[in-house]
């Protein structure tokens, strides 16, 4: 059996790689003090990309239309006016829509009801199994009563806590970037 530091460490390496990866590689030397730091955000009660109301930017208001902040007076603030005069407003740009997923562990009644297909009767079916150890145990559970079909869109709008030193190989590839054999791998 493997040591449970080293499956840890494993993870946490393996999502260090992803992130990485998916920046384009290690930031270049620089001072860190230039970089702005960004404002915590709650997601609670952010509503499906469905059903967000659209944005209707006044045309008399460039910086409505192409979604940039005035930059107080700076060289890259104008910098970057001028590159993005010409882009399409957010809710126009290709795969604009974010959706926030919702934990099925903690997730109220009323968040629960705002995931596309679900209705009372599927709200409490949600409620019903909790706590979900993994969502292996969520798709049991609903394939008793809806198609996998069904399952599979829900997932898209819910998902179950990991516990990466707890977990199996279904559960670990929820997380991104995880597939079939980091999975195999880590558990």
């Amino acid at each position: 059996m493997k040591g449970t530091m080293s499956h840890l460490t494993r993870v946490l390496m393996a999502g260090t790689m992803l992130g990485l990866a998916a920046c384009g590689g290690p930031a270049p030397e620089g001072d860190a003090g230039d970089v702005p730091q960004a404002a915590p955000v709650d997601a609670v009660g952010e509503v499906p990309a469905e059903q967000a109301p659209a944005l209707d930017p006044s045309p008399g208001d460039p910086g409505a239309q192409t979604g940039v902040a005035e930059v107080g007076g700076s060289e890259n603030g104008a910098a970057m006016d001028a590159a993005t005069a010409d882009a399409p407003a957010p809710a126009e740009a290709a795969g604009a829509s974010t959706v926030t997923k919702l934990d099925l562990n903690s997730a109220t009644a009323e968040q629960l009801a705002n995931v596309p297909g679900s209705g009372d009767r599927m709200v409490r079916e949600f409620l019903e199994y909790r706590p979900y150890i993994s969502i292996v145990q969520f798709r049991r559970e609903l394939g008793k009563y809806i198609p996998e079909a069904q399952i599979t869109a829900y997932e898209d709008y819910l998902y179950v806590p990991v516990s990466p030193n707890a977990s199996d190989e279904a559960t670990l590839q929820q997380l991104p970037g995880v597939d079939g054999t980091v999975a195999a791998e880590l558990a």
